[in-house]
């Protein structure tokens, strides 16, 4: 490639840069042009030598061939080091531990499911202990074997009127 450089800038040197420029425009492209016949030309003999190739092979031997081998694009291979290697055995191992992983997530739920009805429980006792003025827990009447329909019926009723009531706090606060 040639360089042209100026010194003085001048209105006819200026033309001339643009014409320059024109000119390496024109010589890009040209060898733009060049690299794609070349390209193309290319292809062309790589395939002609495939098929000569297939032809002296298909002379001498017939072999089972998978066209897909020969069409897709051959992969260079890749060096993994044995402990980055994941085998079946690592792969069982990890299905394993996830395995044990959730086993012990289901249980520490059940932990805490039953450590919330414990305390609920505790706290609904404290209540009818308030409601009722006794002054042990233990003394509270539990009337839960009695009809759990009529009960629930019941709950649905002071709950609504606990909702009531909370929102008409809010409402004059």
């Amino acid at each position: 490639m040639r360089h042209v450089h100026h010194i003085a800038p001048s209105s006819s040197e200026s033309d001339s840069e643009e014409e320059d420029e024109e000119g390496m425009e024109r010589r890009r492209e040209v060898m733009r042009e060049r690299a794609r016949r070349k390209a193309m030309d290319d292809d062309i003999l790589d395939v002609q030598d495939e098929e000569e190739s297939d032809i002296e092979e298909s002379s001498e031997y017939e072999e089972y061939s998978d066209s897909e081998d020969e069409m897709g694009p051959r992969l260079k291979p890749v060096f993994v080091r044995k402990v980055d290697r994941v085998t079946i055995r690592a792969k069982e191992v990890a299905e394993k531990r996830e395995e044990q992983l959730e086993a012990e997530r289901k249980r520490q739920e059940e932990l805490r499911k039953r450590e919330s009805q414990r305390l609920v429980a505790d706290a609904v006792a404290a209540e009818l202990a308030v409601e009722q003025n006794v002054s042990s827990v233990d003394k509270v009447v539990n009337t839960d074997d009695e009809n759990e329909e009529e009960e629930y019926e019941a709950w649905k009723v002071r709950e609504l009127q606990r909702i009531k009531r909370d929102r008409e706090e809010r409402e004059q606060s």
